[in-house]
């Protein structure tokens, strides 16, 4: 079995539990030990994802409508949505 672990890269902080996630600065970070979220992309809400962030083109592009196909961009999408996170006043109005 340790012949198999061996083959695949540890996913660090990006992709533990086969959902991706990240722990995310919000508003107010700089000053609240508190503000802070780990978000995780899920399939089913990848399209509400896309909408809240301002993104919607996402949704049909090719390089990010798959989970398989934003692998390469798992790190700009993560800035994308820590960029949304980090000018909201109230996190119960996020449309996700």
């Amino acid at each position: 079995m340790a012949h198999l672990v061996m083959q695949f890269p540890r996913g660090g902080n990006a992709g533990g539990g086969g959902q991706p996630g990240w722990i995310l600065k919000c508003k107010g970070w700089e000053t609240d030990p508190n503000a802070y979220i780990y978000f995780t992309i899920q399939e089913q809400n990848w399209e509400n994802t896309c909408k809240a962030i301002g993104k919607p083109d996402w949704i049909t592009d090719p390089a990010y409508s798959t989970a398989h196909a934003r692998q390469p961009h798992i790190f700009d999408i993560f800035a994308e949505i820590e960029n949304t996170l980090s000018l909201l006043i109230n996190m119960k109005r996020w449309p996700i």
